[in-house]
């Protein structure tokens, strides 16, 4: 198989979605996805013995625990980001997942347009 930066992008949301919601917003104590000291950017730098398969369902359920976790809360709940020295609500991390997944979505297309030489639709 060859490898594409899409197919990092699997691995790399499924990381965000564990990130912001679960260890920032429920600042629960699960390890990193696709991470060590050694390899820290395991998401888009895949190894050879990856599995796209395994990942999209990594994905699938980091998405799942996600709504989760938004279910459980109101819009307002607040919560301190680990990274940084304010508060944010809830309403702020979806809107930022969301406009994470905007962005993730046009570099996605990029790519494609690079393969296919298409662009639009």
């Amino acid at each position: 198989m060859v490898e594409t930066p899409a197919d990092g992008l699997g691995r790399h949301l499924a990381g965000d979605e564990r990130w912001w919601f679960q260890q920032n917003f429920e600042r629960r104590d699960v390890p990193l996805l696709f991470f060590t000291e050694d390899q820290p950017d395991l998401d888009f730098n895949t190894p050879a013995d990856a599995d796209f398969a395994a990942d999209v369902a990594t994905w699938h359920a980091e998405c799942a625990v996600s709504r989760d976790i938004v279910a459980a809360h109101g819009l307002d709940d607040i919560a301190r980001a680990l990274d940084w020295y304010e508060d944010v609500d809830l309403r702020w991390l979806v809107l930022r997942m969301v406009t994470g997944y905007g962005q993730h979505c046009g570099h996605v297309d990029l790519l494609r347009e690079g393969v296919d030489v298409r662009t639009g639709a």
